[in-house]
């Protein structure tokens, strides 16, 4: 009895091992997610005086790390400074705007969306620029608009929507900007708030207090990513991929 359980146990081992290495070959081969960055300077990034690389760079590298064929797409591919470069192996692409608001931002993406491939996946990260405005009009009704776009190019796209550090200060908008994720989220095309506020240390993080350096781009990358992997694996299972 022992032995045929054994047996069972390796027959079991060597049958997960092979499906996994198939699901490997597949997933490697298979037409890339498609993501786009959206946001302000924290998303563009490229200042000339610094190593603002933004979370685009550490979060590529983590995917590219899990052997998933990404593909960040977006009308830009440069920095604030035309001279500041990327790694040559980088996917510069984004919807990244230095010094925008969310307003400007939408009204930006209604020209640039139809432009780009339907995008799987869109991350999302603005407010900064609008600290101090009226919520509901500054920041969650532009919010709306950017999620109706997304969903205008693909019903099932999977947004994520990056919580600016301030926890107290902007614990308001925190809140409203959580509470219309929750409304707006549907089975086939989710929106999450991911609460970046949670450990951030804007002298330790940042560079100057607002924009984030190498440490708070890792941190951002890492806490993206917790959120992103799932999602890349319902996308591949959707697709009938098992990754």
């Amino acid at each position: 009895m022992l032995s045929m359980r054994i047996s069972s146990i390796i027959i079991y081992l060597l049958y997960s091992l092979a499906f996994q290495a198939i699901a490997d070959d597949l997933v490697s081969n298979h037409l890339p997610i498609k993501i786009v960055c959206i946001g302000d300077s924290i998303t563009q990034g490229g200042n000339f005086n610094n190593q603002e690389f933004t979370f685009r760079l550490p979060l590529y590298l983590l995917i590219k790390q899990k052997g998933i064929n990404v593909d960040f797409i977006g009308t830009r591919n440069h920095g604030l400074n035309d001279r500041f470069r990327w790694p040559d192996d980088f996917d510069p692409d984004h919807e990244g705007f230095y010094g925008a608001t969310t307003d400007q931002v939408r009204r930006e993406l209604i020209s640039d969306l139809p432009r780009l491939p339907a995008p799987d996946v869109a991350l999302i990260d603005l407010g900064s620029n609008d600290q101090g405005k009226d919520i509901q009009t500054a920041v969650v009704a532009p919010l709306r608009d950017i999620v109706s776009q997304l969903r205008a190019r693909n019903p099932q796209v999977k947004i994520l929507i990056i919580q600016i550090p301030g926890m107290f200060r902007n614990f308001a908008m925190h809140f409203w900007v959580w509470r219309m994720a929750q409304e707006l989220s549907q089975p086939k095309s989710p929106v999450i708030t991911i609460p970046l506020y949670l450990g951030w240390d804007t002298k330790g993080d940042t560079f100057e207090g607002s924009h984030p350096n190498i440490s708070g781009q890792n941190k951002m990358a890492n806490a993206i990513f917790a959120e992103l992997e799932p999602i890349i694996q319902t996308i591949y299972l959707q697709n009938g991929i098992s990754k």
